[in-house]
Formats: structure tokens, C-alpha cells, sequence
């Protein structure tokens, strides 16, 4: 897992260049290193322009902590 606080959405592809993106997404989770970001929700949507498809977008964003901090998710 990739927890994305401290990472800084316009570099990642950077980061991550020598990895299959479309494979490692789906392997990410989404977090702020709150208050020193720009803003929570600006950084969602700029991770969510780098996701490949709006079902890895969900994963990122919420899923895959939901999964694997056991979290319920509300409807």
C-alpha cells in the first residue's frame, strides 16, 4: 500500500515513473497531511485526474483504507 499524505499530487507519475501506474493506483490510499496542504479537496480531485478510471479513483480515495483499516463506509 501507498499512503499519499506528505506526496504532492503533481509529482507522483514523477515518483513512480519506473512502475506500471494503471497497476500501483489501485494499490494507493488517499490522506492529507492536514493543515499543511493547499486544501483537502483539491488535493482528491487532482489524485483523482491521475487515476486511470473512476472505479480506481473510488478505490484510491476511500476504498482501499476502508479495507484495509476495516472501516465502514456510509451509503
Amino acid at each position: 500500500w501507498i499512503e499519499l499524505s506528505g506526496l504532492p499530487p503533481s509529482r507522483l507519475r514523477e515518483y513512480y515513473a519506473k512502475h506500471n501506474w494503471t497497476r500501483l493506483t489501485r494499490r494507493m490510499i488517499f490522506a492529507t497531511d492536514w493543515p499543511g496542504v493547499p486544501g483537502i479537496a483539491a488535493n482528491a480531485r487532482a489524485i483523482k485526474e491521475l487515476c486511470p478510471d473512476d472505479q480506481t479513483a473510488a478505490l484510491v480515495l476511500a476504498g482501499n483504507a476502508s479495507r484495509v483499516y476495516n472501516l465502514k463506509l456510509a451509503p
